[in-house]
């Protein structure tokens, strides 16, 4: 997977493969058999899902790192308050990190205070905020949230 990811880059990957396939294991209108012989239900394919959530995560996990340009502007991502999906923005920093930007990702579900710390230390020219799931996502409160000058956006689908 990571030799694919590094031939194809990132966006081409995460677009065109990824995705589509993770979409597709979410679709409500799949109806898998199960051991039984009888049919799991529309919708049952989590299991797969997180199978598939895992290896693109450590495919992503294994590209290199390298140093970013000097004079970079750094790009700070971190979810939302509450949130544990990380997949999406993870795909975001390794295509940022492909393209030579300074980024660093906090993580999943990361606070206020955490993330007020963390632009006073690191002090970003950008924040991500990203939110996968509508529990977690309100742009408004995300970009009130983050104190200081670094451009906040509030990500996700």
């Amino acid at each position: 997977m990571s030799a694919g990811l590094a031939r194809c880059r990132v966006v081409s990957t995460w677009n065109e493969l990824f995705r589509p396939a993770l979409t597709a294991l979410d679709n409500p209108l799949i109806d898998r058999p199960s051991a039984e012989g009888g049919s799991t239900g529309p919708g049952s394919c989590v299991d797969a899902e997180l199978v598939v959530s895992r290896a693109v995560a450590a495919g992503l996990h294994r590209l290199p790192t390298p140093p970013p340009p000097p004079g970079a502007r750094r790009v700070l991502l971190a979810c939302a308050e509450g949130e544990h999906h990380t997949l999406g923005v993870e795909a975001l920093f390794a295509a940022l990190v492909e393209q030579s930007v300074d980024a660093r990702l906090l993580g999943p579900s990361v606070d206020d205070r955490v993330l007020s710390t963390a632009i006073a230390t690191l002090r970003p020219a950008v924040v991500v905020v990203w939110a996968q799931v509508p529990a977690t996502a309100a742009p408004t409160l995300i970009v009130a949230r983050v104190t200081g000058p670094a451009l906040v956006v509030a990500a996700g689908p």
